[in-house]
């Protein structure tokens, strides 16, 4: 069975984009695991020397490599991503590169009716740096808009367009997985691509 990592791109402790991604988690898991992650809490990017990471992040790192994908869900702050989100991949993106040619799907909620739209623009822009180079589902990301009225209190979505809209997305994303498989030696050429960029400025 396929393993996706699921991060919580928001820094509000009941954020709708978690009730999103544990969603997804339940209603799909006959197709995939779904281990979601928040990134509320991790220290500040600080760019160690040693370039070692916080144990926690490490830990993310192993999990975030040997998935089969990664869905981010982010919210939108001030037409952007939120700060913690920006935080959470200057770290993925240190030393290390699991995010790395992973099959990608982006997804974000909003309590207006643009679904977190200028956020997933930006998000997507950010994860085609070189030291994080996602491999990502082309098309826009899945957007959910009105999202306080979107979720009944057991979880489910209280409006049937919104179901079927996810099991679209969701259902590309598997199958763009199973086309987008790389063999552990494309998967370390082109971490080694990353590496060599960042070697320029990882000390400055």
């Amino acid at each position: 069975m396929k393993k996706f990592i699921g991060i919580i791109g928001s820094p509000s402790i009941e954020t709708t984009n978690e009730k999103l991604l544990s969603l997804i988690k339940h209603a799909f898991q006959s197709e995939f695991e779904l281990e979601l992650i928040s990134v509320r809490d991790w220290p500040m990017f600080n760019k160690p020397i040693s370039l070692e990471l916080p144990a926690k992040i490490q830990t993310v790192v192993d999990k975030i490599d040997t998935a089969d994908g990664v869905l981010i869900s982010t919210a939108e702050y001030d037409h952007s991503v939120p700060a913690v989100l920006s935080n959470a991949l200057a770290w993925l993106s240190y030393g290390q590169y699991p995010m790395v040619d992973k099959p990608t799907l982006i997804l974000g909620t909003s309590y207006g009716r643009l679904g977190s739209s200028r956020a997933q623009f930006h998000l997507r822009q950010m994860l085609n740096a070189p030291q994080l180079a996602a491999n990502m589902m082309s098309g826009d990301g899945y957007l959910l808009s009105h999202a306080l009225r979107a979720f009944t209190d057991d979880g489910e979505f209280a409006r049937a367009i919104d179901r079927t809209d996810l099991e679209t997305y969701i259902n590309r994303f598997i199958e763009f997985v199973d086309h987008n498989k790389r063999t552990d030696v494309q998967i370390l050429q082109a971490k080694e691509v990353a590496a060599n960029y960042d070697k320029r400025f990882i000390r400055r």
